[in-house]
């Protein structure tokens, strides 16, 4: 732990030096994450237009479903022990999804509005590469969903967040350059608040983030009271993963693309904004108890222990917005 934390402090020294070398290269700068005083505030929206193909004729082979999901968070980054830079991320407040009531079992399942509150953790090292990923189980519960989790590839949201935050090269960057990246990641559940005081839900969560970004640093704009980097980016991944939760379980297998814009401030060492587009073709099946509800008073209750349902293709289509609302940054020195 020692050593880590030596290192750390090794590589901020090595990152100080070629800040102040930069300052003789015109447009060169190095850009890193760093730990602040204070909490920021963003707003989060997630459109999703999902698409189930059968491949029969429309009125029979095809699904779609459409719906939005809005999310106050607020945002804290501290150093580790570990000589890592913790991401707290903590959902304030979601929108209310007219169709989704949360008609499953008390105390076994999350339900939608049970996610406030509740904080994921994303370490990082300076320059972006994630290290440890504790995200939600929260968004992994098909009652998070309107109409029972049948909206598609839920796990796939996981996908879209580790995307939020870019990845730099230890090297001196100018508009016009580009990066690339390969990065996989393994994804565990954090720790959740008690339901009603009294329990936590047992989710276990098995998944594996595999991707490849190219990015390319475009200017520098004025956004929110910072100076911002505007970079962008084009992704591909892939993604194989299930969801374990009383006795069920979901499983994801896929693949995909992204292409979108960050506004990074590299003198605070804080992401200002992102907007992004992300398809995604996955493979989603089920075992242990499927229930689907039909109406509010209406459910079918199959179970399949010993063996999955056939894999559904669902084609999905998000655009993200993330935007810093309120706060300011606070460099540690």
């Amino acid at each position: 732990m020692i050593l880590k934390r030596a290192g750390l402090i090794t590589l901020f020294s090595l990152l100080t030096l070629m800040v102040l070398w930069s300052s003789f290269l015109l447009g060169a700068e190095l850009f890193y994450y760093k730990p602040y005083e204070g909490t920021l505030h963003y707003d989060l929206t997630i459109h999703t237009h999902a698409l189930v193909d059968a491949g029969l004729p429309d009125q029979y082979g095809k699904v779609v479903r459409d719906h939005e999901d809005i999310m106050a968070l607020s945002q804290r980054v501290e150093e580790t022990e570990e000589g890592l830079l913790d991401i707290a991320t903590t959902v304030d407040k979601i929108n209310p999804l007219p169709s989704s009531r949360g008609f499953g079992p008390p105390g076994v399942v999350y339900k939608r509005e049970e996610i406030e509150g509740n904080t994921q953790h994303i370490k990082i090292n300076l320059l972006g590469k994630v290290e440890e990923a504790q995200v939600l189980p929260h968004l992994g519960s098909r009652y998070f969903w309107p109409n029972n989790g049948q909206d598609g590839p839920f796990l796939d949201f996981y996908n879209v967040m580790i995307l939020l935050n870019p990845r730099f090269p230890l090297d001196l960057l100018e508009p016009g350059d580009s990066w690339e990246n390969e990065n996989e990641i393994e994804l565990e559940v954090a720790d959740t608040l008690p339901l009603a005081g009294l329990m936590e839900i047992r989710y276990e969560l098995e998944m594996t983030i595999q991707q490849k970004i190219q990015y390319t640093l475009l200017d520098f704009v004025e956004k929110k009271g910072y100076r911002c980097a505007r970079i962008s980016f084009e992704a591909e991944f892939k993604t194989d993963g299930v969801m374990y939760s009383s006795g069920n379980g979901n499983y994801l297998e896929g693949n995909g693309e992204s292409s979108g814009e960050l506004c990074f401030a590299p003198q605070e060492g804080i992401l200002v904004s992102a907007t992004m587009t992300h398809n995604v073709f996955e493979k989603r099946s089920r075992d242990g108890q499927i229930r689907t509800n039909l109406t509010p008073r209406e459910v079918i209750v199959l179970y399949a222990y010993d063996q999955t349902t056939v894999p559904v293709p669902w084609r999905s289509e998000r655009t993200v917005s993330l935007e810093l609302t309120e706060g300011q940054a606070i460099s540690r020195k």
